[in-house]
C-alpha cells in the first residue's frame, strides 16, 4: 500500500530513477518541462491534483562558466526554477487542504 493510494498526485520527473520509483506503477504522461506548452498541458491534466513532487531537473550545463552559452543557462533554469515555480504558484494543488509539495534538489555529478 502506498501513501498515494486513492489520491491523486503529480510527480514531475516520473519518466526514470527517481520519479518514477515515487510514481510507481501510475501512468506516466512524457513532457519536456522546458517548453511552455509542454508545462501547460501537464498542468491542464492534473488540475485538482492531491499532491505535488517537482522532481524533474536537470544537471546541466557543466563546465566553465565562460564556456557556456546563455541558451543553455537558460534551458536548465526553464526545467529547474520555471517549471517548479509555475507548477507550484499554478494552484494544482493547496498544501494544508488537499495534499502538500515536494521537490528533492538536483544532484549531480562535477567532472
Amino acid at each position: 500500500m502506498s501513501a498515494l493510494d486513492g489520491r491523486t498526485a503529480l510527480v514531475t520527473g516520473a519518466g526514470r530513477g527517481i520519479g518514477r520509483a515515487i510514481a510507481g506503477d501510475a501512468t506516466v504522461v512524457p513532457a519536456d518541462l522546458g517548453d511552455a506548452t509542454e508545462l501547460a498541458r501537464v498542468a491542464e491534466r492534473a488540475e485538482g491534483a492531491d499532491v505535488l513532487i517537482n522532481n524533474a531537473a536537470v544537471v546541466w550545463p557543466l563546465g566553465p562558466t565562460a564556456t557556456v552559452a546563455a541558451s543553455e543557462w537558460a534551458a536548465a533554469a526553464a526545467i529547474n526554477v520555471a517549471a517548479v515555480a509555475s507548477y507550484a504558484e499554478g494552484a494544482l494543488i493547496t498544501p494544508g487542504v488537499r495534499g502538500g509539495a515536494a521537490g528533492p534538489a538536483p544532484r549531480g555529478r562535477h567532472r
